[in-house]
């Protein structure tokens, strides 16, 4: 499946709150990355996590792509959602990186927007190493992270498919993809 045809698929999915739709644009040994520390593998692990999704009301999603190989790419989703349970609330609460607004016991439930992606500064990093092997100034480039907040594949491993998407040979591209921290890029990369 092309990146296009699954980022429209996946809004259609989460829009509709469709579990098994979820879990069938994987293949049956898929994983789904919700934050750098949890995935789900397979079908049922996968249909059991979406159906999260049933705690959500007025559900908007606009995907893109912002990158595409022959076997994949990297896309970008935002989506904003009226919380519908208190149950879906603390889950976030739990969650890092969230964004979260502060709120008490008995408040209203938000309205919440999740933003999937690479983020802005990585991205700002990623194409100037890209820049830099086009000019032939970096014969090769090394992308370092396992730490995505965008709840997705590993920061290295979303530069290094962004990279690849644009024109830098696979050969040319060293990628780390467990750090959790500045300290482990740099030695988890030598």
């Amino acid at each position: 499946m092309r990146i296009h045809d699954f980022m429209q698929a996946y809004k259609r999915v989460w829009e509709a709150q469709d579990s098994d739709g979820f879990a069938a644009l994987f293949t049956p040994d898929g994983q789904y990355w919700n934050t750098p520390f949890q995935v789900q593998t397979g079908p049922n692990e996968l249909a059991r996590y979406w159906d999260r999704i049933k705690l959500q009301q007025d559900i908007c999603l606009t995907p893109s792509v912002l990158a595409e190989t022959p076997t994949g790419g990297i896309g970008h989703w935002n989506v904003t959602y009226q919380v519908a349970s208190e149950e879906l609330f603390q889950i976030w609460a739990k969650s890092t990186g969230t964004g979260l607004p502060d709120r008490q016991p008995g408040d209203p439930l938000p309205r919440m927007e999740l933003d999937g992606t690479l983020g802005g500064l990585s991205r700002t990093r990623t194409q100037r190493c890209i820049d830099l092997y086009h000019a032939g100034k970096a014969p090769v480039v090394a992308f370092s992270g396992g730490n995505s907040h965008a709840g997705g594949a590993p920061t290295g491993q979303q530069m290094a498919a962004m990279a690849i998407a644009q024109g830098v040979p696979a050969a040319a591209v060293v990628t780390e993809d467990a750090s959790e921290s500045t300290l482990q890029n740099a030695l988890f990369t030598l």
